[in-house]
């Protein structure tokens, strides 16, 4: 990472950083490993080839369609909230221990650059980096659903809606990618202990299996 421009204002500064960390998570395997994963899960999902349970697999007399707004919205929160947790704690936890190992903090101090505008362009390159991720997550998943050919679970596609997909993305998973890349990068800004960092994907994930996912009271 270089050092942040002498001149400019607040915002140019803040950017620059932002920037740095951006480019510098393209060009890491963490993020496109992610990539590769949810692809995978979304290629076999439009398949038929795995499935994510639901209760009752019949609506109103009728197979539910894995298109409908109610299947992207439970498979994007089981994605973000397992999936994408460990990838965050990685990304966004590791980012400031990162720079403190590699005695970065040394080099901005000589610059004009406040703590806000590290910290800020810090966490924003971290979620528009997950961000990012999950719009192209989101591409491959209409894509696998609507343009590739399907056989047997032909009739559990229903037919394309745009809204389906943005909707939930814009309701829960963004909402989630911002509390789990904030709560991750908070953790390891403040305590620079990357054991402390893997506390919340980890808390979550129990947290679900015991109290969420087998909760189905029959007033629901």
């Amino acid at each position: 990472m270089s050092a942040a421009p002498a001149g400019g204002g607040g915002f140019a500064r803040g950017y620059e950083v932002f920037r740095q960390e951006f480019l510098h998570n393209l060009r890491r395997p963490l993020f496109w490993v992610l990539i590769l994963i949810t692809g995978f899960f979304a290629f076999m999902l439009a398949g038929g080839e795995a499935s994510i349970r639901s209760g009752d697999a019949r609506v109103g007399g009728t197979k539910a369609w894995i298109t409908s707004e109610f299947a992207i919205t439970q498979l994007l929160i089981m994605m973000v909230s397992l999936i994408y947790a460990f990838f965050v704690s990685v990304g966004a936890g590791m980012s400031m221990i990162r720079d403190g190992d590699q005695k970065v903090g040394e080099l901005l101090h000589s610059t004009r650059l406040t703590a806000g505008e590290y910290v800020w362009g810090k966490y924003f390159a971290q979620l528009a980096s997950f961000a990012w991720v999950l719009g192209v997550h989101l591409v491959l998943t209409i894509v696998f659903n609507h343009a590739l050919p399907h056989a047997e679970n032909a009739d559990s596609i229903g037919p394309f809606a745009l809204m389906n997909y943005l909707r939930p993305t814009i309701v829960f998973a963004l909402p989630m990618l911002v509390f789990s890349v904030g709560t991750a990068f908070a953790i390891g800004g403040l305590t620079r202990q990357p054991i402390l960092v893997f506390v919340l994907p980890l808390a979550v994930m129990l947290f679900g299996a015991f109290f969420l996912w087998e909760w189905s009271p029959a007033w629901i």
